[in-house]
């Protein structure tokens, strides 16, 4: 048994994804740009079917906690209110409940930061070494190896098509994801603008990004691109706009859906009936306010006399 200081740790939260993308980002650093697009393209379809996995989790049986039935009418719809905001927040927090944990640093922008990588891949990654190698055969007229290499590159290539659309098969249906491992090209510009493309839908402030997009712009005619190569990719573009949409509609939510807690109604004791006060009647007649309420047991006091007693006037001498 390993000694806890050398048994390696196993992070029982990471998502699949995460291994896939440290493991592209790795053949990215090492040069290997082909393998490290296939791999991040892998990480990226994992992600979104993740995203679209949690997006449904959201959904489904809320528990009421604070059912007012002051107003029924009123109360149902404030319940209906709370709950779609709840559901709006649970799917917001989707992007930042999957961003990947990577030695203790939050990969920030993780969809934008792995269209980056895809970016520069494109861009700088080789054909097959077999395929090379035929070409260079043929040019120097050895046909015969030639031929045996170009042979070996397109069963390679073949084998790997297959492995691309069994890849598209899963819980998670996505979108027109095309180009899963596009087609064999010396430096694969069009997919390299694509990704700079949607990379822009993040952050389209980056000034290095930009100055790429210039880049395939001017050398447009050079490498045969079109206008279409440089819009966002699909799956960007639906992504970009649902997680867009979702937070728009969560701060709608806020402002008008939920019932406002300082206008909830508390409850109260009945107020008290109102104590009957004295007819007119009871004033009318000689006296004041004061006599209609104390005359009785004031004169009841006075019985001996209603008049004060007074002092015995002096006799006259």
């Amino acid at each position: 048994m390993l000694d806890a200081a050398e048994e390696p740790l196993t992070d029982l939260e990471a998502q699949p994804y995460e291994a896939v993308f440290l493991r592209a980002v790795k053949l990215y650093n090492s040069g290997d740009f082909r393998s490290s697009t296939e791999d991040m393209e892998r990480a990226l379809a994992e992600y979104l079917a993740t995203f679209a996995r949690c997006l449904a989790g959201c959904e489904g049986a809320h528990e009421q906690v604070d059912f007012k039935d002051f107003y029924p009418a009123i109360a149902e719809s404030q319940a209906v209110g709370d709950i779609f905001a709840e559901s709006l927040q649970c799917k917001v927090d989707c992007e930042a409940n999957l961003t990947p944990n990577v030695g203790g640093y939050f990969v920030e922008k993780f969809v934008a930061t792995m269209y980056h990588y895809l970016q520069f891949a494109y861009y700088k990654r080789e054909p097959p070494a077999v395929f090379l190698r035929a070409v260079k055969l043929y040019n120097s007229g050895d046909f015969r190896s030639s031929t045996e290499d170009m042979e070996r590159a397109l069963a390679e290539y073949l084998a790997t098509f297959a492995r691309c659309l069994a890849g598209c098969e899963g819980a998670h249906e996505q979108v027109d994801f095309k180009d899963f491992y596009p087609a064999i090209a010396v430096n694969d510009v069009r997919q390299a603008a694509r990704s700079a493309a949607s990379y822009m839908l993040f952050d389209p402030e980056d000034s290095v990004m930009q100055q790429n997009l210039v880049y395939y712009r001017f050398h447009r005619a050079r490498w045969g691109l079109e206008e279409e190569d440089f819009q966002p990719r699909e799956e960007a573009m639906l992504y970009h706009n649902q997680t867009a949409e979702l937070r728009e509609l969560l701060e709608f939510s806020h402002m008008y859906l939920q019932s406002d807690d300082e206008m909830e109604l508390e409850e109260t004791e009945p107020p008290l009936e109102p104590e009957d006060h004295p007819s007119d009647a009871e004033f009318e007649g000689e006296g004041d306010y004061e006599e209609g309420i104390y005359a009785d047991w004031w004169q009841e006091l006075d019985a001996k006399g209603d008049e004060a007693e007074a002092e015995p006037e002096p006799e006259l001498a």
